[in-house]
């Protein structure tokens, strides 16, 4: 069967070009894996599954302050969980990935400082986001949310119903609840938080080998988020 293809494709390329069924050989080539493999044209075609900050490949889509205070806000509203889950997201930048794999021996926090141990680097959470302020070093949402546990589980954000930890779907699911009520915001994703996280940090005047410490990103990967903190602070000035 491929070699009569093969065959059909050079008797057409011969003719002239009215007759043909293909522009080029990459026009052929690209039209028989979509015939011998059908799952490998759809592949083509899927949306990326995230705006993963990561990738330099995506153009950096940092939420405006108003809509990172309404997402808390609503966050809020869903119960403690879901607003310390925000607050860890933006105050400190973590995509969803690695908020799932986080557990209570994570967490450090004292009237100094709070941070969260991801992988193999050590991330401050803030206390302002977006120009406004979530508690303090030992009092803010993910501290009351850990205080209100009376479980031993070491996650530290679970499934309420298996009280395993989430999933980057649950995630999302808990974000789409978030943003319902915000219909300018509803297309909006919770990698977007580490975006908005690392231009903010630019922006405040974090050099980018510092931010690349911080966010476990490389420095050329963190070279479309320098761009967008040059672009808001000339918005700013003029």
């Amino acid at each position: 069967f491929l070699g009569a293809l093969l065959v059909g494709y050079v008797v057409i390329e011969s003719t002239s070009d009215n007759h043909q069924l293909w522009n080029n050989r990459e026009d052929f080539l690209t039209g028989l894996v979509d015939l011998l493999l059908p799952q490998a044209k759809s592949a083509r075609f899927q949306p990326s599954p995230s705006l993963n900050s990561g990738d330099t490949q995506q153009p950096v889509q940092d939420l405006p302050e108003s809509c990172v205070h309404q997402i808390l806000q609503q966050a809020k509203g869903h119960g403690m969980q879901d607003y310390a889950l925000a607050y860890v997201l933006f105050g400190a930048g973590l995509s969803p990935e690695e908020a799932c794999h986080l557990t209570r021996s994570h967490h450090l926090s004292d009237k100094s400082r709070h941070t969260l141990q991801v992988g193999e680097r050590q991330v401050p959470i803030n206390q302002w986001i977006a120009g406004k302020r979530y508690g303090s070093y030992h009092s803010n949402p993910l501290t009351k949310w850990l205080k209100s546990r009376n479980d031993e589980l070491p996650w530290l954000f679970l499934q309420p119903a298996t009280h395993k930890p989430l999933t980057v779907d649950d995630i999302q699911a808990l974000w789409a609840t978030w943003t319902a009520a915000l219909p300018d915001y509803q297309t909006a994703s919770p990698w977007q938080a580490k975006q908005t996280w690392c231009v903010e940090m630019l922006t405040r005047g974090m050099d980018a080998d510092s931010l690349s410490i911080l966010s476990g990103l490389t420095t050329e990967q963190l070279v479309p988020y320098l761009a967008r903190a040059r672009e808001k602070a000339a918005l700013e000035q003029a």
